[in-house]
């Protein structure tokens, strides 16, 4: 990818608006559900969509990244030399609802495809578990892939309900394009990841396929389809309390075999709402594993570059490209609180324009002593109040800026069990200290740090607060 040219300041993005051209969307530009925020080649980009987003939305949306980089409003040569330790030409997005590292599909060589073919075939058929299918069955199971049986849409491809008439089962079917160099990259992943973990509370991967133009993975079908579409979805059931007690517990328990129960730690680097499936019965089985790693137990951190969801992300792993099971664990109290809450990750006060994080917000509610007034308000208060509470208060024990006040998933899950009292917080949320990302991130020679703050006002507090206030 070619250099951009600079962007307009932050003072033109502010008061005039900007939209990102044509070229700059070929150029890796991606459109979003949400505002998108980058950083190329140290150059501040902010734009959502093409030209969909309101100029407020842009505004409220750059506020929130200065917050994270503690750099004043229109001062773009700060921003730029607080860009994120990275390879200079391999920007991720830094905002909206986007996924992290997902990118418009490239064209691979046709022989490097080839080959790459042959090498997943050989590592797959070592494996033991998930069988290979032939693209004929999985075209036959699907109706040759009809819309009438899609299911959902996802960042490289479409995934299909199917019925496999051989094992009188029905399955699940994710479709990838073979031209996306991301797409097959996750694909290679989660077969080699997945396929070797066993446990209730994940997604079962039944099988695999390098069929046509697609890379195909099966899976067992959940019924009751993702955990955002019933915690959001307008023509879903309320969830009760009490499934979504057992969806935390369930959740809890996956991450803790990840992490500390099976041969070598799993780090998941994408736990949200929408990659917790819901089976028959609505038990909680934590899929996608396109963006896993294995490292081995008592490693610590892995350095690579950002990867994961905005809201859900940790924030010191965007700044400093470390991810560990801590960044995990961030992600994963604050799926707890948006079980709790039936909020997502990012609140905005209906008299305010500008937003926050969900675990600032939920900490506001704690800080007045009044943690159960962040509850999900149509629940109509039937919920078992310590529990709510006991759920509220473990995500933002895991949610707290600074990763070395976060609890282990197995302090966390204990403490869900009721098998350990409840976490004593602070009134305020701590503060965190980063590394600036302009340190050398392998061998960290310097001490130097950026202190962030903490806002104790759901009103515009961007200055004050750091990035708790922000969406990440």
């Amino acid at each position: 990818m070619t250099p951009q040219a600079p962007k307009p300041s932050c003072h033109a993005v502010m008061t005039d608006g900007w939209t990102p051209s044509t070229q700059e969307r070929d150029a890796g530009m991606l459109p979003g559900y949400g505002m998108t925020t980058y950083i190329i080649n140290g150059t501040l980009e902010c734009g959502k969509g093409y030209g969909t987003a309101p100029a407020k939305d842009r505004v409220r949306y750059y506020k929130m990244y200065c917050g994270i980089l503690q750099v004043g409003y229109g001062d773009n040569m700060v921003c730029k030399n607080m860009k994120l330790a990275q390879p200079p030409l391999s920007p991720p997005p830094l905002g909206g609802m986007n996924q992290m590292q997902r990118r418009p599909a490239q064209p691979p060589l046709p022989a490097q495809t080839l080959e790459d073919d042959q090498a997943m075939e050989d590592d797959f058929e070592k494996g033991t578990g998930p069988k290979r299918f032939h693209y004929k069955d999985l075209a036959v199971a699907t109706d040759n892939f009809s819309n009438d049986k899609k299911l959902g849409q996802g960042g490289f491809g479409s995934v299909y309900r199917g019925f496999l008439s051989e094992l009188n089962l029905h399955v699940a079917i994710k479709r990838v394009s073979k031209g996306s160099r991301q797409g097959r990259k996750e694909y290679a992943s989660e077969v080699r990841v997945i396929s070797r973990l066993r446990h209730k509370n994940l997604v079962q991967l039944i099988g695999w396929c390098h069929g046509g133009s697609d890379l195909l993975l099966v899976y067992e079908l959940m019924p009751n389809g993702s955990l955002d579409r019933h915690l959001y979805g307008a023509n879903n059931v309320l969830l009760p309390w009490s499934v979504r007690h057992e969806i935390v517990l369930g959740l809890g328990s996956a991450l803790l075999y990840l992490h500390q129960d099976w041969e070598q730690c799993v780090l998941h680097r994408d736990i949200k709402p929408s990659n917790v499936m819901l089976d028959a019965l609505f038990n909680a089985k934590l899929g996608d594993f396109g963006l896993a790693k294995l490292v081995e137990h008592g490693r610590g951190s892995l350095t690579t570059a950002p990867a994961g969801t905005m809201g859900y992300m940790d924030p010191e792993c965007m700044t400093t490209g470390r991810t560990n099971t801590e960044s995990d664990v961030y992600s994963f109290g604050v799926v707890l609180l948006e079980i709790a809450c039936g909020r997502g990750p990012v609140v905005v006060a209906q008299e305010e324009e500008d937003a926050m994080h969900l675990a600032q917000w939920v900490w506001n509610w704690y800080g007045r002593g009044r943690i159960l007034g962040a509850a999900d308000t149509r629940l109509g208060g039937e919920f078992n109040a310590r529990e709510m509470e006991c759920v509220m208060l473990v995500g933002l024990w895991c949610a707290q800026l600074d990763c070395n006040l976060r609890p282990s998933v197995r302090q966390a899950v204990n403490v869900l069990r009721a098998e350990a009292p409840m976490p004593v917080l602070p009134a305020r949320m701590p503060v965190a200290a980063y590394m600036p990302p302009s340190v050398d991130i392998h061998s960290c020679t310097t001490s130097s740090f950026v202190t962030v703050g903490t806002g104790g006002s759901v009103v515009d507090t961007t200055r004050q607060a750091g990035p708790e206030h922000l969406l990440c």
